[in-house]
Order: structure tokens, then C-alpha cells, then sequence
């Protein structure tokens, strides 16, 4: 839904058109039943169609003749056409069997198990070959750096046959970063760079052999890193929501449009990206897209009060395990694996998102994660 969201979108803002109004009931309809309706109501413009062509759900190895088929329509390419059209290809092969939480999960930190989805990236490899894309960009998690198969690295086999596909490889990673790795150093930590998260991402950019292209430059890294407070300091506040309690409507003081042109004054932003903004800010009136506090039980939110109260005065996040021993029943749950100084214990439970520092890595399941997410 978000993908075609974003399409809709662009379908009329690209071509200077004003967004239909069911677009922007969608973006501000709180409840589940006026959710609903929004999007029924928003299915139902002429300008759906369009955006079902765009934003496809399909699946590598299994949709491919739908995937070729999309790629050779979009690039122009007639039958028994031999040159290809200079594209870029932007994607990432399935993650889940090199990220460290999966293997954790599987306990195959070894890699000795069978999993099929660690070749998945052959995918991948499969488009390069066939449309021989003028430059790839390819993404994937951390994990990979590590990731074996059979007791052997996966990232050397990744690495030699992107290669042996006729294509020159590039990091990012700001040449000074002195980082200990063998070999070049794919892993972008972002933090590093001006994002104020600390996610870390393996990115590896392929510009095919004998293509002229300008010189592809690293990326800076900054003296300071940019802390979550910088960010959603500015952002009308939001009380955390007791779940027995009906949401309510109407909760922010700030117009999403006013947010908006505070973003385009934050220091650092390119110009292209300020500009760009400041256009759409008119649009958005009385909404400001993803700001919203979840629903907790009134035990949780004592207990965020706490972790935060306690995080501004340590400058981090506590662990279970410093929690003084008067306050052990009242702040922890009754779980069977939460015991503070119970080697099994994670003492991670709860965390904060410090205000001084970037926050840790935003998570697709963030709703399912709402402990590690406490506000400063």
C-alpha cells in the first residue's frame, strides 16, 4: 500500500496536477473504519489504474516471466533488439538468511544449514546478465559481511560473480574510514554520514566494463553525528495513548505544512531536496505523514517514563539489569524470561532513543517492537 501510495502521488505532483481530495482523507483518517473508506473511495479514481502498472507485488524466482516482461516494456527493448539502453538497476536480493537476527533465530550462525535463500541473489545476478544495466546499485544487510554457507563466506562468491558478469565494483565507504576489513569495505554505517540512525547497510555499485561514465565519488563522512533530537524535535508532541482509552482526533498543534518548511531550513540540506519540499508543503495542511503515538497498556507507559527519565540523566539507555531493586516489581513485566540478572535475561527489553545521540535502526515490524522505541 505504501509503494502505490507513493505512486498516486507522483502520478500528479510530476505533471503539476492538484492531489484529488482522496488522497488526503487517506492520509488523515485515524480510525480503522474511516481508514477503509479512504482507501475504497481512493481505488475508485480514474488514476488507481495507472498506479496498479507501477507498484507490483512479485516475487523472485517465482514472478519472473512478469518481472522480464515489466523490464523489457519499461526499457524500450524490441524483439531481437542486441544494445541495451543505459539504466540504472537499484535492488536487494531477500535479506532474511544473512541478517544476524534471522541466523539467530534459525541457529545457524555457522551457515552449515541448507537455506536455498542464500543464493536468491543469482536472481539478481539473472537481470544483470540478461539487460546489462549501465551501473547496479545492490543492498542488503550487515549480515552479509559475515554470512557463510557451509562454513565458507558468502560475500567473496557474491563479489566474484558480479564481476565475472562484466562489471567493475565500487564502495562508498569515505576512503578515510580506517576500518579493519579485508579487502574493500562495503559497509556503509550511516551514522557516520549525516543520517541520524545507526543503520548499517552493505551496498556495492557495479558500473559495467566499457561504459564511460564521471567518476563515482565516496561518500564524506561528517565530524558529528546528527542526534534523533534534531530530527523529531520539532514535531508537534503526542501523548502516549492508554489502549483502553478511544484515540483521539485532532491531537497535533502544528499544520504538517509549517513542519515542512522547518525541514527546509535544517542545516546541511541540499538545495534540490529544500526546494522540492517547500513545493509540496502546501499541500499538506492538516496532516503530518507517519506521526502518530501507538496504544499502550498503563503499566508500559509507567515504565517508559522511567527508562526515559532515567536515559536523560545517564546520557543512554538502562538496562534491566540497573534497575534498583525496590523498583524490579513495578517496572518489570511478568515474564518468565525477564529476571534481572538472569543470564538469559535480554537486558535490552526496554530502550530509549536518546535525544544527543542518532537512534537505532528504524525496523519494518517497529509496531511489534514498541519497548525499543521509547521516546526521549
Amino acid at each position: 500500500m505504501t509503494l502505490s501510495l507513493r505512486a498516486f502521488y507522483r502520478h500528479f505532483t510530476l505533471k503539476g496536477r492538484v492531489l484529488p481530495e482522496a488522497y488526503w482523507k487517506v492520509l488523515r483518517s485515524t480510525s480503522k473504519p474511516d481508514k477503509e473508506a479512504a482507501w475504497s473511495a481512493l481505488k475508485k479514481h480514474s488514476a488507481w489504474n495507472q498506479v496498479k502498472k507501477e507498484a507490483l507485488c512479485l516475487e523472485l524466482g517465482k514472478h519472473n516471466y512478469r518481472i522480464r516482461r515489466k523490464i523489457t516494456k519499461a526499457l524500450g527493448i524490441r524483439k531481437g533488439q542486441k544494445s541495451h539502453p543505459k539504466f540504472v538497476l537499484i535492488g536487494g536480493p531477500p535479506c532474511q538468511a544473512y541478517s544476524l537476527v534471522g541466523r539467530s533465530r534459525m541457529q545457524n550462525h555457522d551457515g552449515k544449514k541448507k537455506d536455498a535463500r542464500h543464493f536468491l541473489y543469482r536472481e539478481y545476478l539473472a537481470i544483470i546478465h540478461k539487460y546489462k544495466p549501465a551501473v547496479f546499485v545492490m543492498e542488503n544487510v550487515k549480515g552479509l559481511n559475515t554470512a557463510l554457507v557451509n562454513g565458507k563466506p558468502i560475500l567473496p562468491e557474491i563479489i566474484a560473480d558480479l564481476e565475472s558478469a562484466g562489471y567493475e565494483l565500487s564502495s562508498l565507504v569515505d576512503k578515510r574510514d580506517n576500518t579493519p576489513v579485508s579487502g574493500l569495505d562495503y559497509l556503509i554505517r550511516s551514522e557516520l554520514y549525516g543520517v541520524p540512525q545507526t543503520r548499517h547497510r552493505v551496498i556495492i555499485v557495479g558500473r559495467r566494463v566499457g561504459v564511460r561514465l564521471g567518476g563515482l565519488e565516496a561518500l564524506t563522512k561528517r565530524d558529528k553525528a546528527v542526534p534523533v533530537r534534531s530530527v523529531i524535535g520539532t514535531l508537534p508532541k503526542l501523548a502516549g495513548l492508554n489502549s483502553k482509552e478511544p484515540r483521539p482526533i485532532g491531537e497535533t498543534k502544528k499544520t504538517g505544512a509549517q513542519f515542512l518548511e522547518q525541514v527546509t531550513r535544517r542545516r546541511g540540506m541540499p538545495t534540490a531536496l529544500a526546494k522540492f519540499i517547500k513545493q509540496q508543503a502546501s499541500g499538506f495542511k492538516n496532516v503530518i505523514l507517519n506521526h502518530e503515538a501507538r496504544s499502550h497498556m498503563p503499566s508500559d507507559l509507567a515504565r517508559y517514563r522511567w527508562w526515559a527519565k532515567r536515559a536523560k540523566k545517564l546520557g543512554r539507555s538502562p538496562t534491566v539489569d540497573e534497575i534498583p531493586a525496590r523498583d524490579r516489581k513495578r517496572l518489570l513485566p511478568k515474564h518468565a524470561n525477564l529476571i534481572a540478572g538472569r543470564a538469559d535475561t535480554f537486558v535490552d527489553r526496554f530502550k530509549v532513543q536518546v535525544a544527543g545521540k542518532p537512534s537505532g535502526t528504524i525496523t519494518s515490524h517497529i509496531s511489534k517492537d514498541g519497548h525499543y522505541y521509547i521516546h526521549y
